[in-house]
């Protein structure tokens, strides 16, 4: 059984993984702290996009708006 404790991305791009280490190491958090954290702004931001048009626009965009089923 794979440790759950570990993440493995595939085809992640160059500068992506570079961003991730860099905000991670500008903040003293390991990667899997600061991914930890986007998570929660995620949710935060889509809790927020509820009263925010702004929000749930930006949300859009980048195709995180809230899926429903």
């Amino acid at each position: 059984m794979p440790d759950l404790g570990t993440l493995n991305v595939r085809q992640i791009g160059p500068f992506t993984a570079r961003a991730l280490k860099s905000g991670a190491h500008a903040r003293g958090l390991t990667i899997a702290q600061y991914l930890h954290r986007l998570a929660l702004l995620h949710v935060a931001v889509r809790e927020l996009a509820a009263t925010e048009p702004r929000a749930a626009s930006i949300l859009a965009t980048l195709g995180l708006e809230t899926v429903s089923t």
